[in-house]
């Protein structure tokens, strides 16, 4: 057995961490990353309230802030402290007791990042922006990840393949990453693979999704410990 791992699969998350880890940015300065998409076009095929994103322990964005903290901790690893918030800012009918906003700021004491997760976002969206000592690089989910020069003054994009979702489900879902997975976890099961994810991982990031609401309820900033 092993805990989901789904975005770290995707092939834009392989160039971007190839890019992070090889120095090509520089020292990264701060992290700035949105995943929204409205929660109604989740499931075009259900009810918001038939399935587990209107039930505040499991709602939508709640469950989307670890799925993006998986890849985030993965690439930059667990922050000092944090501070964040969390509510619900509009009605959506069949999810009436979630909080739909999270915004994260991780404290990494050299660098920040902030993540902003939502399930409002009349547009599904998926941002990202690092910005570098020597480049900067941006992402968005629907374009190729690009990197700025600053000394030539040009952007050098890089391309991946994406597909579109399947039928009866959100378009702008993709596929890969699931069957990467999958995959993955086969050839790990018959020890040709090593799973990129723990029990053990995955619960520090629970942890760190805790001590988010946390630092909203208490109004402060928190420690992390894993």
């Amino acid at each position: 057995a092993a805990p989901s791992a789904t975005t770290i699969f995707n092939p834009a998350f392989k160039i971007i961490s190839d890019l992070v880890n090889s120095g090509e940015l520089g020292v990264v300065s701060n992290v700035v990353h949105h995943k929204g998409q409205y929660l109604p076009d989740w499931h075009p095929y259900e009810n918001v309230e038939e399935y587990y994103v209107s039930t505040p322990s499991t709602g939508g964005a709640r469950e989307i802030v670890p799925f993006e903290l998986i890849w985030i901790t993965k690439l930059f690893g667990f922050p000092k402290r944090v501070s964040g918030n969390f509510r619900k800012t509009i009605d959506i009918a069949g999810a009436e007791k979630i909080d739909d906003t999270y915004n994260c700021l991780l404290d990494y004491k050299s660098f920040l990042v902030n993540l902003i997760v939502d399930v409002v976002s009349r547009y599904p969206t998926r941002r990202l922006l690092i910005n570098g000592s020597k480049k900067q690089l941006i992402w968005d989910y629907q374009n190729p990840v690009k990197i700025y020069d600053p000394i030539k003054d040009q952007w050098k994009e890089f391309p991946y393949e994406m597909n579109q979702g399947v039928k009866g489900y959100g378009q702008n879902i993709s596929e890969i990453p699931y069957i990467e997975e999958l995959s993955n976890f086969i050839e790990a099961i018959n020890g040709g693979a090593h799973f990129p994810n723990t029990f053990e991982n995955d619960w520090n990031v629970l942890k760190l999704l805790y001590t988010i609401e946390n630092s909203d309820k208490k109004s402060k900033i928190l420690p992390f410990n894993k």
